[in-house]
């Protein structure tokens, strides 16, 4: 569960920061605050929901 809220944090935090770059290099204009927000919110989401599960499995010794 904790490794889930490091990713969905990370995403909160990348996800905005990749939508301004993109319109930006695209020549638009600048996303306002809703959009920002929204992919904030979208960050978070698939940062929780998509997560890769990092589990180490120990192996068995014959």
């Amino acid at each position: 569960m904790k490794s889930r809220l490091v990713w969905a944090f990370a995403a909160t935090i990348l996800y905005p920061i990749v939508w301004i770059l993109l319109s930006l290099l695209l020549k638009g204009e600048p996303p306002n605050g809703n959009a920002i927000t929204g992919s904030a919110i979208g960050g978070f989401l698939s940062g929780f929901l998509f997560a890769p599960s990092i589990q180490t499995r120990r192996s068995k010794e014959c």
